[in-house]
């Protein structure tokens, strides 16, 4: 059983001084973070409050907000570009569309111009390459048996699919296999040395899900997409 949070613990959090220092805390160690999530929001909030069609109203928001939103009433601010999602194309975005195209292209080019055989032959290679690395990645990060499996099976599909990721499948089976305790999110400020890291089941779920997304979308398309044009030559 996991440790529990007590209702004093709780409140404690709640506290106006308690939330303030660690707001404060949050802007020193990363401000642009703290920009987005919070000071940004307690504008956004703020202006939605003050466009309100009435008099009175009651506004329910989050405590860590409560602060940064009495502040800003009162200040009339242009919120559109708060409201706008910006979308940035990289080279890398395309790449993910590439390599599946890539991987595609060979497989109907053995097809059509060696045999069936051949095209099931890459496929098959395709498969083991990136499940193996995938899992290869994930058992270096020291995961569970069955998060190792899920980075086996997932790497071959999702190094294929721009939006998936095999790490995120093999994170999610050590989250459901290992789920961290209160005690791991207490010990996160001390982890001063990889052992701490590994053993922590918090971190260790996102180094599960580096390594197994290493060994799949980069190694292993990187190994397994110039083999497979060796098989066609």
């Amino acid at each position: 059983m996991g440790q529990q949070l007590d209702e004093k613990t709780i409140e404690d959090l709640k506290e106006k001084d308690a939330l303030n220092a660690l707001m404060q805390q949050l802007g020193k160690e990363m401000p642009s973070i703290k920009r987005t999530l919070v000071d940004e929001r307690d504008i956004f909030i703020a202006n939605r409050i003050m466009q309100a069609p009435a008099k009175k109203i009651v506004a329910v928001v989050g405590a860590g907000h409560l602060e940064g939103i009495k502040k800003n009433l009162g200040k009339p601010r242009d919120i559109k570009h708060l409201m706008k999602v910006e979308k940035k194309r990289s080279a890398l975005s395309y790449l993910k569309y590439g390599i599946p195209l890539l991987f595609f292209v060979f497989i109907a080019y053995g097809f059509y111009s060696k045999g069936s055989d051949i095209a099931i032959n890459l496929m098959l290679t395709w498969f083991l390459i990136n499940g193996t690395l995938s899992a290869l990645g994930a058992a270096i990060a020291r995961a569970h048996p069955l998060s190792i499996a899920a980075a086996f099976l997932a790497a071959p599909i999702t190094s294929l699919h721009p939006a998936l990721a095999a790490g995120w499948f093999a994170g999610l089976v050590e989250l459901k296999m290992r789920s961290p305790k209160v005690q791991d999110f207490e010990d996160l400020p001390n982890l001063d040395n990889l052992s701490a890291v590994a053993s922590n089941k918090v971190t260790k779920i996102l180094v599960v899900t580096a390594l197994a997304n290493l060994g799949s979308s980069s190694i292993g398309t990187i190994v397994a997409l110039p083999y497979i044009a060796s098989i066609l030559l």
